[in-house]
């Protein structure tokens, strides 16, 4: 049976590769090797493969999580505005979560 510290302890070792998510940001997905990832999340390149089956599903892990993140903001700051203008210039502001690699819109 798997102990509570242990389930604690895979979920933090699944979610350090998505602080890799800057080394794709940088040199794309075919030009990052997993051996990059690897050290940029804290671990070996075997133990990326003990949670991920591959470099494509961490990918689509990172780009899932970006993805519900933005939406989560979107729906906030649409919600916070009391005008159709307000929530235009919300969404058009750079969200909090998104890194400096990540590009946004820029209002006119």
């Amino acid at each position: 049976m798997t102990s509570p510290e242990d389930r604690s302890r895979a979920g933090e070792t699944r979610a350090q590769p998505l602080e890799a998510e800057a080394a794709f940001a940088d040199r794309c997905f075919h030009g990052t090797p997993t051996r990059d990832i690897a050290s940029t999340a804290g671990m070996s390149p075997a133990a990326l493969y003990v949670h991920h089956k591959s470099k494509e599903e961490l990918l689509h892990l990172i780009s899932r999580t970006g993805t519900s993140r933005h939406s989560t903001w979107s729906v906030r700051a649409i919600a916070s505005a009391p005008d159709p203008a307000g929530r235009r210039r919300t969404l058009l502001r750079r969200p909090p979560h998104l890194g400096p690699h990540q590009r946004t819109h820029r209002e006119p």
